[in-house]
């Protein structure tokens, strides 16, 4: 059994309402204030009126918060929450006020004479979120094998999504406003593990002359980035293009579905890979190999095919993001110090802890038996899915089927689909674009720090650092298609500031294969368990 607890997505046009019902239980005083450093308008609704309100105090023992009322200011009142409010909100209008907005609704009764109230926990019947919208889903937190218990639980899931780290961000302009497009290098968190990235941004007009995209820090976290590139493919219109991980360009004509899909040989698959629909893939099944998870693809080969092209759509989860970020408290106030460690550790040995923790997404090939690993996917971060092209050479397979295996660490990743091509690629053209300006928050043109890959970096050290870069476009023909795609380099450091003594004992154990998968395991059943969740399949 499913159960999609929370659905956020992000935009920079349009906006939705995200709504959390039935918050009946406790909520720590250490949730609420996180949630409520987030800075956002805190709006309560009780019968007819509405109030703009702070939380001053939370009673854990009595399941209270007590909160200052003041009149609530005339531009927060575009959002009124009622069982058929459906209103899209248009940053062009000036509605973007409403991102800032949580919306708290009560069954109580509440004395606004004074200009202090006490809420029970157990009156507040909603929580309404206003998020932005692209019709794209880019954060789900998706629990299965649980039955449904809200509360404190769903609002601690709220506040693992809003105070996400992360890696930057990309937005790519479509002609009328920029559109969020992933995360670019996820992972590198130490300079050893600077790496190259490649994803697709978005297709482009025949018409079109320029192309514009930002990078961004809205993190807690410095970043470098050495290189930036885009590139305009041109193709044939009854074709998509996809880049693998070595910046390569392919094309797909014509995907074909397995024949089978099984999580760790037992459970089916084959609805959650079948179509681009949300419907995922968890990698959250119970077993007892330091909890990694294997997906096995069957598909039909083609007598006479040598190269083939797997193709999946995935990302990682936000409880990957989560766990990392309980995984990094262990280190108390020492976590400064290791990370000056890690700049100068050994790129492989990083590298390789981060395969034994089952943090990528790995590929095999299944020949003569026994598994040949492909390629390790790394991490991309939990806000926006990828397409992901994996060339696989299948000369020495001669059967008439095959089986492809995908791992990773207990709900690591997500998959919504899974499909294989054995087309050949033809009739792509690569161009590098021109870049005219890379102008930064300063008016500053950084242009120079990001045109080669050398010591140069262009270095976002704060939450509000933005790039805007401005491309030039060739001429382009009505007959053909035309995607671009981006490369980077680069790696990030995050900016925490713990408290107390290292875990030196646990941090220890951390070398061992599996012992991170275990460790986040461990947390996520624990949470389960205060949540009260019960296991049901």
């Amino acid at each position: 059994m499913i159960v999609a607890i929370l659905n956020l997505t992000v935009s920079c046009s349009y906006y939705k309402v995200n709504k959390v019902r039935n918050l009946n239980e406790d909520k720590s005083k250490v949730e609420v204030e996180k949630y409520q450093k987030l800075n956002k308008y805190f709006i309560l609704h009780t019968g007819n009126e509405m109030w703009h309100v702070s939380i001053q105090n939370i009673n854990a023992e009595n399941k209270t918060m007590e909160v200052n009322l003041e009149s609530v200011a005339a531009k927060h009142k575009l959002y009124t929450p009622n069982s058929t409010n459906d209103t899209r909100y248009r940053e062009g209008r000036g509605e973007k006020v409403v991102l800032n907005e949580v919306h708290i609704l009560t069954s109580q009764n509440v004395d606004t004479r004074d200009s202090i109230a006490t809420i029970n926990f157990s009156s507040i019947t909603r929580i309404d979120i206003i998020e932005m919208d692209t019709w794209k889903n880019i954060g789900t937190f998706v629990f299965t094998a649980t039955t449904v218990a809200v509360g404190a639980y769903v609002i601690s899931l709220i506040i693992i999504i809003l105070t996400k780290s992360s890696c930057p961000f990309v937005y790519a302009h479509d002609g009328t406003g920029y559109n969020f497009k992933g995360e670019i290098y996820g992972g590198a968190i130490f300079k050893p593990l600077e790496r190259d990235d490649y994803m697709h941004l978005q297709n482009i007009t025949t018409d079109a002359s320029i192309f514009k995209m930002k990078i961004t820090n809205e993190l807690l976290e410095v970043q470098y980035t050495n290189l930036v590139k885009a590139m305009l493919v041109e193709h044939n219109k009854n074709e998509n293009i996809l880049i693998d991980n070595r910046g390569e360009i392919h094309s797909i004509k014509s995907t074909q579905p397995p024949l089978s899909a099984l999580m760790n040989d037992t459970e089916n698959m084959m609805t959650q890979l079948a179509a681009i629909d949300s419907n995922l893939c968890m990698f959250d099944g119970e077993n007892n190999n330091h909890n990694v998870n294997d997906l096995v693809l069957k598909f039909a080969k083609p007598a006479k095919a040598q190269e083939t092209k797997l193709v999946v759509r995935a990302k990682n989860s936000l409880w990957l993001d989560y766990a990392f970020g309980e995984f990094t408290k262990l280190f108390g106030s020492y976590y400064n110090k290791f990370i000056e460690k890690q700049r100068t550790a050994n790129h492989d040995s990083l590298l390789n802890w981060t395969v034994k923790q089952g943090l990528p997404l790995s590929v095999y090939l299944k020949q003569n038996g026994q598994w040949k690993l492909i390629e390790h996917i790394p991490t991309v971060g939990p806000l926006a899915s990828r397409d992901f092209c994996i060339p696989i050479n299948v000369s020495q397979i001669t059967t008439p089927d095959m089986e492809i295996k995908i791992s990773c660490g207990f709900m690591f990743w997500e998959v919504d689909y899974a499909g294989i091509d054995f087309s050949e690629d033809e009739n792509i053209k690569t161009t590098e674009m021109e870049l005219q300006s890379a102008i930064d928050e300063n008016n500053i043109d950084v242009k120079s720090l990001i045109a080669e890959n050398d010591k140069n970096y262009l270095v976002q050290p704060k939450p509000g650092n933005t790039v805007e870069f401005i491309y030039k476009l060739p001429a382009m023909k009505n007959e053909k298609a035309y995607d671009v795609f981006l490369q980077t380099k680069g790696y990030y450091e995050h900016v925490r500031n713990y408290k107390g003594l290292p875990n030196k004992k646990y941090l220890t154990s951390m070398k061992e294969e599996g012992a991170f998968i275990d460790f986040t395991k461990s947390l996520f059943d624990k949470i389960k368990n205060d949540a009260g969740l019960t296991t049901s399949k």
